[in-house]
């Protein structure tokens, strides 16, 4: 069951009724009618190269195998400008075999200093930190809800991601690839929030249900609307439920990218040391 609310009835109460999937219309989001698309330019503007060059700190590199499955896996790169990561899997042939291509999955982890830091050598952080600045009349509606431990903040983080196929030689190979994709990036799974807003996707396969629901069911995330996705930690708050979602591929395009935005609100906690990327 989903249940649709508008922002102007919008209270800390949401979080009670963790049995139904909860999407928000945000007025506020009006002013960003062409997120999607900016997501995309915004790829073809970032550069980690030069994002590690601008920071103070010395960037941290991570490379990792799935130790289950050795087709999959990534690199996790991240200083005190931004965090990127790069996930990468090799579909296989209907023998079984690796058919050396790869689809991958890209996010850009922006913060709220981000811009204020280092605005003005990335332009393109101006437009997501106006947007993130817009949608905390959300977040302060609905942090009263927590009674946070007192050796804890929260931090704004906000997810930029593509996935893509561009392997794919021809439109049956690209469907098989678009499949992948959506099944091992898009596995069930409640993420390591307070909680998140999910502002949409260019070609819409996000399904959400309520932790041990029998069912997964479809928002609407068209115009103003942003899916509600209730963290780990705010289940554990609250004694209620996380959003478990997943990605289901739609099978209607043949796009080779495909882009998300989420804005994930994170309880840190004053003695951690190195960002993560919660997920």
């Amino acid at each position: 069951m989903i249940e649709y609310s508008h922002f102007d009835n919008l209270t800390t109460g949401i979080f009670e009724n963790t049995d139904t999937v909860q999407v928000i219309d945000v007025p506020r989001l009006h002013l960003y009618p062409d997120r999607l698309n900016r997501v995309a330019d915004t790829w073809t503007k970032f550069s980690w190269d030069k994002c590690a060059s601008i920071g103070e700190d010395e960037p941290h590199i991570h490379e990792w195998v799935f130790p289950e499955n050795k087709l999959f896996t990534g690199v996790q790169y991240s200083n005190d400008v931004v965090g990127y990561d790069i996930d990468y899997y090799e579909p296989e042939t209907d023998d079984g075999d690796p058919s050396g291509k790869k689809v991958t999955r890209e996010k850009i982890y922006c913060y709220e200093w981000t811009h204020r830091r280092f605005g003005k050598h990335l332009p393109w952080a101006r437009y997501w930190y106006d947007l993130v600045n817009d949608l905390e009349c959300v977040v302060e509606k609905l942090l009263p809800a927590f009674d946070l431990p007192e050796n804890s903040y929260t931090q704004r983080q906000l997810n930029i991601i593509k996935y893509e196929c561009k392997e794919a030689s021809n439109n049956e190979e690209l469907k098989i690839h678009r499949r992948e994709s959506s099944d091992r990036f898009g596995v069930d799974h409640i993420d390591g929030t307070l909680f998140g807003l999910h502002l949409g996707e260019s070609h819409p396969e996000i399904h959400a249900k309520p932790d041990g629901a029998d069912e997964y069911v479809k928002p609407d995330l068209t115009g103003n609307k942003v899916l509600l996705l209730v963290g780990e930690h705010a289940a554990d708050l609250m004694n209620g439920r996380g959003t478990d979602h997943r990605l289901f591929y739609n099978g209607d395009y043949l796009a080779k990218s495909r882009y998300s935005l989420i804005l994930d609100i994170t309880l840190r906690f004053n003695d951690e040391e190195d960002l993560e990327h919660p997920m």
